[in-house]
């Protein structure tokens, strides 16, 4: 299989190679990307109903509070390794991820903090929710 792979590398090389020069490639960029952040969530086995209900009765109640963007999806799996999909839009695109803390945290953690009665609750219920994750992996995409 290994020898299948390399020899289907060199033919795509050979291909590629045959049609494009870097004297007929010119330089383009995407017009008008659409970023996404995607998160596939595994909850811990008894857990998932706990975690959906703090997304549902914080998460969303503190975006909408603090004027910040909730997924633009969100999909319970039933199949796969993962339980949980969401999807959200990026909407300063890949900007975002220079940020280690973003306004829209800050406005979030904020909102959240009001919401619950000060920021060592909000913290509270938030560390309820990363407890339920047994593991979480993160995609970006784009959408052309």
């Amino acid at each position: 299989m290994k020898a299948f792979k390399q020899i289907t590398l060199l033919l795509l090389l050979g291909f590629l190679g045959q049609h494009l020069s870097a004297q007929e490639m010119t330089a383009k960029k995407y017009d008008n990307p659409q970023w996404y952040r995607i998160e596939h969530i595994q909850f811990i086995p008894g857990k998932a109903d706990q975690a959906k209900k703090i997304i549902k009765d914080y998460f969303h109640a503190a975006s909408a509070k603090a004027g910040t963007p909730n997924p633009v999806m969100e999909i319970n799996l039933v199949s796969g390794d993962y339980d949980y999909l969401v999807i959200w839009k990026m909407k300063d695109g890949v900007e975002e991820l220079n940020w280690q803390n973003s306004p829209d945290d800050i406005k979030w953690i904020k909102a959240l903090s009001d919401m619950t009665g000060g920021q060592d609750k909000a913290m509270e219920i938030y560390g309820k929710f990363i407890a339920s994750i047994k593991s979480m992996k993160t995609d970006i995409g784009r959408m052309e």
